[in-house]
């Protein structure tokens, strides 16, 4: 090995911190602000379908009669758009679920967007 190639060593992590400068940390806060800010304003808020509304809408695309039913508000995305995700299902005796509809509906538009049945 030459004496050139032992004298170069990796970056410590003193090293690396002595060359951050104020600049660059103002620059990566500000970037961290713009991020949350417009995370708030493309929020969109409540939805405007009901968790009952969902309920009415999803119901017909179950194809059998359930014995009971979980809904839940979920966002998917970017920026994050709000869905209602309605699951009818009848139970085994032995445990388990004999059949399942997971029927997917907009939070904005009150659309069914997917449908995924189990039998």
């Amino acid at each position: 090995m030459s004496e050139g190639a032992r004298s170069e060593r990796p970056p410590t992590l003193a090293d690396r911190l002595r060359r951050v400068t104020w600049s660059r940390v103002l620059f990566m806060l500000a970037l961290l602000a713009i991020g949350l800010v417009l995370v708030k304003v493309l929020d969109r808020g409540t939805p405007s379908v009901s968790k009952q509304e969902a309920l009415a809408i999803a119901r017909p695309q179950a194809g059998f009669q359930p014995e009971d039913h979980q809904i839940r508000f979920i966002r998917r995305g970017i920026p994050p758009h709000g869905f209602w995700v309605v699951s009818y299902f009848i139970r085994k005796q032995g445990g388990g679920y004999k059949r399942i509809t997971v029927v997917v509906v907009d939070a904005s538009t009150g659309q069914v967007t997917e449908v995924r049945r189990t039998t």
